[in-house]
């Protein structure tokens, strides 16, 4: 196989000789894999560049690892910005910083109040 033709888990099995269940945990570093067969997988995966595929990933572990931050409209409806609405974008700023150093994702949600939908 060369460099290119490396794109999943199961590739770098093939290439080993063990299990994609074998290589998802030593990728991830799990105790479950002895520490020669992690290393061995881990520096195949180097090799080839490989990175995981983070929404495949969250398929499998059927986790979105998504936050929804729901924002409140302006009090003031003639204006699209206020004061209230930069503090809430900082807020937002701290938030994000926060999850994508936890590897989330984060949706935003604007909703009107006065909408009963």
């Amino acid at each position: 196989m060369n460099r290119k033709s490396v794109h999943s888990i199961a590739d770098i099995a093939r290439l080993v000789g063990v299990s994609k269940s074998t290589v998802s945990r030593a990728i991830n570093n799990s105790p479950l894999i002895g520490k020669e067969t992690r290393e061995r997988i881990q520096a195949v995966a180097h090799e080839h560049h490989f990175q995981i595929n983070i929404p495949a990933q969250r398929l499998s572990l059927k986790s979105s690892r998504t936050i929804a931050f729901v924002m409140h409209p302006a009090h003031n409806a003639e204006s699209r910005f206020s004061i209230s609405d930069l503090f809430q974008f900082e807020i937002l700023g701290a938030v994000t910083a926060a999850l994508s150093a936890s590897h989330y994702d984060l949706l935003v949600a604007h909703v009107d109040s006065n909408d009963p939908e």
